[in-house]
């Protein structure tokens, strides 16, 4: 079961993009990737619809945007990963993991599941106003979200902690990143 719960969660959190459609409306907050996938995400931030026959030329500087016939994304580079960051990676980037200090054996009843809690951390380099973005989505998307469990048809993640922003500085105190911490409970609902 706690195997079932980390998918459901992995699958959650991970902040998959839509293929780039010509003539098609686009809601602020979707996410997309051209058809040739570069390593660039974009971030709708003006509604609007693609152009008609060809795609734009896509920004890939990390907040730059992109006018695609009468909509606009930013470039939106979100990775996420398990535990922690391999060591240079590139941002931003999701982190997330479990947190208990329950042993894991412990968990094969349903009355312990409630035990269930994820730390999941939002980092960024380029604006405190571009983490708030990348921010906005994880909390759109885990805050009350139904997670799938065989024999757990009711299961959600409630938000329980969303600390304030951390600046992340390097030994000589320049900064390398913004984080936004926050914590989650994956709880039986009925």
């Amino acid at each position: 079961m706690l195997n079932q719960v980390l998918s459901g969660f992995n699958s959650k959190i991970r902040l998959w993009p839509l293929t780039w459609v010509a003539n098609t409306a686009r809601a602020v907050g979707d996410i997309i990737i051209p058809t040739a996938y570069a390593s660039h995400v974009y971030l709708c931030s003006i509604a609007g619809t693609s152009h008609g026959t060809t795609q734009p030329t896509w920004n890939t500087t990390n907040g730059g945007t992109t006018v695609d016939g009468s909509a606009t994304f930013v470039t939106y580079d979100t990775k996420t990963y398990q535990v922690l960051a391999p060591q240079g990676s590139t941002f931003p980037y999701i982190s997330w993991g479990l947190e208990t200090d329950v042993p894991i054996g412990t968990f094969a009843s349903p009355t312990k599941i409630e035990d269930l809690n994820f730390w999941v951390n939002v980092y960024s380099n380029t604006s405190i106003n571009h983490l708030s973005i990348i921010t906005d989505r994880v909390l759109g998307i885990l805050d009350n979200a139904s997670l799938s469990v065989t024999g757990f048809t009711s299961m959600k993640c409630f938000r329980t902690y969303m600390g304030t922003i951390i600046p992340n500085l390097d030994t000589a105190g320049a900064l390398i990143a913004y984080q936004q911490p926050l914590r989650y409970r994956v709880m039986i609902t009925s």
